[in-house]
Order: structure tokens, then sequence, then C-alpha cells
């Protein structure tokens, strides 16, 4: 697997994406287990 060939934008898009999954995956699981 050669990440070079992958794309940096892609690359970029992931860790992003993914970023963004997790910051509102911890953000709304405690609101809906104190509501």
């Amino acid at each position: 697997m050669d990440i070079m060939a992958y794309g940096v934008g892609e690359i970029v898009f992931g860790i992003l994406f993914f970023t963004a999954l997790f910051t509102a995956t911890f953000t709304l699981v405690p609101l809906k287990v104190t509501s």
C-alpha cells in the first residue's frame, strides 16, 4: 500500500472526515445520556 499514490487530497479529506465524525460522536453521546 503506497501512501504517495493515494493522493494528498484524499488523505486530508479522510483525516478531516474522521475528526468531524469522532467530534460529533463524543459531543452527541453525552447529551443523549444526560437527557
